[in-house]
């Protein structure tokens, strides 16, 4: 975004129109979980995506036959990114779910960015609910060594100084579960890394984890997790008209200041 805001400043007086970047949109998501160890993304067109899981004490789960943690609202976190997420809930795969209290789990994104435009990257976005209490409920949003992108931790719901629970953020339900619209939510925003454009080329690497499950095996504490996603904005190049007229608005700047 910060090109294209610099690129509008010089030609304030022409109309913006070819060079303004549109709404967010999907850039990588998983809405079914058909390996444990391995999802497979959605992508956009020129979008490499894959993905990895892992936890301790075992691998993640996709065998509730009934899908009952899938989240069915359509939307990646609160956003549709004008591609809606799955709303089957009716089998396991619909949902993945991290059982028994396992002290914690982690999956990992990789995007590479062969759309030969750059991307503004905007946020990450995943559904997540707890069955039972002692699930691993502290979540983080990391961006992993070998990123062209600012590489460390997005954020974390752990020591949160606004979040009263912030070590067990995700919601639980007591056992009480109802539907399938409970999910928390999140959208994570990317845009205050020092760099979250993602270049022609480029390698982003995401890994979302969860921690802080009890690890007492207890049965029924589970971690649902549905709709992990990465969004951004194709920033488009300037049509040839639209740089002929940059390069006359510059030339005029200059010959004002003589």
């Amino acid at each position: 975004m910060k090109k294209t805001k610099f690129i509008l400043g010089l030609a304030a007086c022409f109309a913006a129109t070819s060079l303004s970047s549109p709404a967010a949109v999907l850039i990588a998501g998983i809405d079914t979980w058909a390996s444990t160890t391995a999802p497979t993304p959605t992508a956009a067109a020129g979008i490499t995506a894959t993905a990895t899981a892992s936890a301790t004490g075992g691998d993640w789960s996709n065998s509730d036959g009934t899908g009952r943690g899938s989240s069915d609202d359509g939307t990646w976190g609160t956003t549709g990114l004008g591609t809606p997420s799955s709303t089957v809930s009716e089998v396991g795969s619909a949902n993945f779910t991290l059982t028994n209290a396992k002290t914690d789990g982690q999956i990992t994104i990789t995007i590479v960015n062969g759309s030969g435009l750059d991307i503004d990257l905007d946020s990450f976005h995943f559904d997540a609910l707890a069955f039972r209490p002692k699930a691993a409920r502290t979540y983080a949003v990391n961006v992993l060594a070998g990123s062209d992108l600012t590489v460390g931790t997005v954020a974390s719901s752990e020591g949160d100084p606004q979040n009263d629970n912030s070590t067990n953020d995700i919601t639980h339900l007591g056992g009480a579960l109802s539907g399938h619209n409970q999910h928390d939510d999140l959208d994570i925003d990317l845009t205050g890394l020092a760099d979250s454009i993602l270049e022609a080329g480029g390698t982003a690497i995401f890994q979302l984890a969860f921690s802080n499950g009890v690890g007492d095996s207890s049965g029924g504490h589970h971690l649902f997790l549905d709709n992990v996603a990465v969004s951004g904005d194709f920033i488009p190049i300037p049509e040839p008209s639209s740089i002929a007229l940059l390069g006359l608005s510059g030339l005029a700047l200059l010959r004002r200041r003589r």
